[in-house]
């Protein structure tokens, strides 16, 4: 777990792919953030379809 923990560092994790977290994501993309380093955490299927 520490090899895994040094290596974790600059991401930005988001809780919920519903309204709120895909809006959120969409600002995070658009405010520059590299998409490789958003982190969603959400555990419908639906969700993970999109």
């Amino acid at each position: 777990m520490t090899i895994i923990q040094r290596h974790l560092h600059g991401h930005v994790v988001v809780a919920g792919y519903g309204t709120s977290g895909a809006e959120a994501v969409d600002e995070l993309v658009k405010r520059g953030a590299d998409p490789e380093t958003i982190v969603v955490i959400d555990d419908r299927t639906v969700a993970r379809r999109r």
